[in-house]
């Protein structure tokens, strides 16, 4: 699975400083893919449903400043074979 946001690849686990902007998930290799997104500490989530192999899933999202967030795909047991990313969201430096 390859997430970007704004226009730029990012791998799971890593951190982005977007607050907001397109979203974009694309399934790689055979299995569908969805997206699940939540900001630590609340109990709302968003999501980017299931993808068949091939296709593109996009999403414009209004991320919190100086907030955290977890994304993972929801199928089977992707969560747990390591498809899970953080996100740390922090204001721009000047």
């Amino acid at each position: 699975m390859v997430i970007t946001a704004n226009g730029e690849a990012d791998r799971p686990s890593s951190h982005a400083c977007a607050d907001s902007g397109d979203w974009q998930t694309g399934p790689m290799g055979e299995d569908p893919h969805d997206l699940q997104i939540q900001r630590l500490g609340d109990a709302d989530q968003f999501s980017i449903p299931e993808l068949p192999p091939g296709e593109v899933g996009e999403a414009s999202l209004r991320l919190r400043r100086d907030s955290r967030y977890v994304m993972w795909c929801s199928l089977e047991d992707h969560r747990q074979l390591g498809m899970e990313a953080s996100v740390r969201v922090r204001r721009k430096k000047r």
